[in-house]
């Protein structure tokens, strides 16, 4: 699953994004003995992943688990909707190609083994779905999260490809690698196309490589991809050196960073273009300090203690009740109560029920706009139309 495979590997094909490019954090992070902990996000994305499971194997609508409970999590309406775009499409895409070819089968939760690459540490990975014919093969994988993941030639899915040729011994043919990621930005599903030959030299030029450099060693390459959820990022120092440096700034003491008027404008460009992964460091940073004191570590408290969070001033169970609250002894219903307007995903998710989808996007044209947002500087990377301010701004 794109969560964690079910057999754990030191050389997971969905940490891939991380070790093809930093070499050294396999055995750095092993070295530390450090495993990522599942978020909540993590938790909804494998409980999806199980329903998807269920639906194709059992021929279950996503409908049914509405309510249920499933590892751990209740799914809702939004988390079936999502499982449903995905059963839907590998549905649709199992009939295409069945039609169109031999069927070699649809495979939901597939194990491949993957020793025959002789990379300690990448033993295998669990696919997501494959859908097996003999002249195409297609890799899918779901996605839960909201960062978006890019499916040109993702590593994971090459991975979980090149297993599946070697399982089924696919000698030619096209090759499809599927991301379904309703949360994110853009389409929810994106395909990137290539062919067995393609994933093979990828193979060769790219992954045995990487392994051999991983298993004599590697080397450190921080990055924002690599990093993003690296377990060890709060405690490595290529990180730090390399923030600094790209910052153009140190770390040591807060007290001694420079007055933001000193910096000149190639220190600001640079900060600027990192901002988003200092955050990250120091936020795991934090996160990592906080459970080491919660563990009982007692090496930071000389400078260092745990407080309560501010919080604002709420009113009780009772007194948000709309018949037994104590205000309305004193004030009128009016006075105490609101009415408001829903939110605008409750109002799509009803009048989806309703309407048509041409109707649909009618009254949603009519009824909802997108104002512009404020202005705000990003690298040259991000994807957003630039703005020339000065003409926004001309008389």
């Amino acid at each position: 699953m794109s969560t964690t495979d079910k057999k754990h590997c030191d050389l997971a094909p969905s940490a891939s994004a991380r070790y093809l490019r930093c070499t050294a954090s396999p055995k750095y992070i092993k070295s530390l003995g450090l495993t990522s902990e599942p978020s909540e996000y993590a938790q909804i994305g494998t409980a999806v992943h199980a329903v998807i499971e269920n639906c194709i194997k059992f021929d279950i609508k996503p409908e049914y688990y509405i309510g249920q409970t499933v590892e751990g999590v209740v799914i809702d309406t939004a988390m079936a909707e999502n499982a449903s775009k995905a059963e839907n499409y590998i549905r649709k895409r199992a009939e295409e190609l069945t039609s169109a070819d031999t069927m070699f089968g649809v495979y939901s939760e597939i194990y491949v083994e993957l020793s025959f690459l002789d990379i300690e540490g990448l033993d295998g990975g669990t696919v997501d779905c494959a859908i097996i014919t003999e002249n195409e093969l297609e890799v899918i994988d779901y996605k839960n999260g909201s960062v978006y993941v890019d499916e040109t030639c993702n590593s994971q899915l090459m991975i979980y490809a090149i297993g599946l040729i070697h399982k089924f011994e696919l000698k030619n043919g096209a090759v499809n690698l599927t991301i379904i990621q309703p949360n994110s930005k853009g389409d929810a599903i994106r395909t990137y196309h290539t062919s067995v030959d393609e994933v093979l030299k990828w193979r060769d030029v790219v992954l045995l490589p990487k392994g051999k450099q991983i298993m004599q060693g590697g080397a450190f390459k921080p990055s924002e991809i690599a990093c993003k959820y690296c377990p060890a990022k709060a405690v490595c120092a290529s990180l730090k050196d390399s923030l600094e440096k790209q910052a153009m700034i140190e770390f040591e003491q807060s007290k001694d960073l420079p007055d933001v008027m000193s910096l000149t404008a190639e220190q600001k460009a640079k900060i600027v273009e990192v901002a988003d992964q200092i955050t990250d460091f120091i936020e795991t940073v934090k996160k990592n300090v906080l459970s080491e004191i919660k563990k009982g570590s007692k090496e930071y408290d000389t400078v260092l203690k745990l407080v309560r969070k501010n919080t604002k001033r709420r009113f009780t169970e009772i007194a948000s009740d709309p018949i037994m609250s104590p205000l309305l002894d004193v004030l009128d219903y009016d006075e105490v109560y609101k009415s408001s307007m829903r939110s605008l995903s409750e109002i799509e998710k009803s009048l989806k029920k309703k309407l048509s989808k041409e109707d649909f996007e009618n009254i949603i044209a009519e009824c909802v706009e997108k104002p512009l947002g404020d202005i705000e500087v990003v690298p040259l990377s991000d994807k957003r139309q630039s703005v020339d301010y000065l003409l926004l701004n001309k008389d």
